[in-house]
């Protein structure tokens, strides 16, 4: 699993010339891995207590990094939480995390695995019936869901990408 750590990271151009030299291996690249705390001391800064990457120039980068990949078919895993004896904003994190679209978190402890294992069982259950609801035949064009307007048209690669790593986490 390749790793974006490095200050070319920070250049769209460079990122995206790694995006099409990647896409010339094939179906070898599962996921890359967003390596924050290398990226985060490049800019000389470091996570402080109670603080997700999203509330740190993280989120920049993040996008950024979401974007660019994400919209040529390749996998994420968000950056590692390295606060070991914070659960409460591990969740926090794990859950943008998983809006983010994000395929995996890292664990950098064992005491961590519950927690983000937890999130993305969560996660899958809760909107793998709802993204097999935007993909049924039988549902109309645009339908309520849980309080949402839901299209297929708009919806449908959200809905297929859901199931398929929602398999993926529980097979």
């Amino acid at each position: 699993m390749p790793t974006l750590e490095t200050s070319q990271v920070f250049d769209p151009l460079v990122m995206k010339q790694l995006c099409n030299e990647l896409k010339t291996w094939g179906d070898r690249v599962i996921c890359l891995r967003i390596g924050g705390n290398d990226l985060m001391n490049l800019l000389g800064i470091k996570r402080m207590k109670r603080m997700t990457s999203y509330d740190t120039p993280m989120r920049s980068v993040i996008d950024q990094l979401v974007i660019q990949f994400r919209s040529n078919g390749f996998e994420l895993s968000a950056p590692v939480f390295d606060m070991i004896d914070d659960a409460e904003t591990l969740k926090k994190e794990v859950e943008m995390d998983l809006i983010y679209g994000f395929y995996a978190k890292t664990a950098i402890h064992p005491s961590q695995l519950k927690v983000i294992e937890m999130a993305f069982a969560e996660f899958s259950e809760t909107h793998a019936a709802q993204a097999r609801q935007v993909l049924s035949k039988s549902s109309a064009a645009v339908f309520k869901i849980n309080g949402q307007m839901t299209e297929q048209s708009c919806h449908s690669s959200w809905a297929a990408r859901t199931i398929k790593l929602s398999n993926n986490y529980n097979s």
